[in-house]
């Protein structure tokens, strides 16, 4: 992973951070009730569940089960258009910064990809961007 240590740093930071300002949001609600605790458990999957369900990484593999594509699939339903978007993809990671209305998202890749084959194709209809990147040789 060359390059990217600074930056997933500060974007795992970024994430964290984000993750943090909700739960403290949420935390004078929860603790009010007296199943306070019970309830910060279950709300933290389910949070997971929604961040899985709007990114998604596949890995298309050859019959020796050598990866022949990684496609990274993200959906964006508060996106209107893409020309405020900034996307990066780097060998190990994909950020998106969609502009004003969605939040920023950061995905890491499993597989070290080649950056500079990468495609990315927007669907307004569904409000879906998929990213797809052969594996770096």
């Amino acid at each position: 992973g060359e390059g990217m240590e600074g930056m997933s740093a500060s974007l795992l930071t970024e994430i964290a951070g984000m993750g943090l300002g909700d739960k403290q949001k949420s935390a004078p609600t929860s603790a009010g009730r007296s199943a306070g605790e019970g309830k910060t458990t279950t709300n933290a999957p389910r949070l997971v569940e929604e961040i899985a369900s709007s990114r998604s990484v596949r890995v298309e593999r050859d019959a020796a089960g050598a990866p022949v594509l990684v496609s990274v699939t993200m959906r964006l339903p508060q996106l209107v258009s893409m020309k405020d978007a900034n996307l990066e993809v780097g060998a190990r990671f994909i950020t998106l910064d969609p502009g004003p209305g969605e939040p920023r998202a950061a995905v890491a890749l499993p597989v070290a990809v080649d950056p500079g084959a990468a495609r990315a194709k927007w669907t307004k209809k569904t409000r879906t961007l998929v990213v797809t990147a052969p594996p770096r040789e």
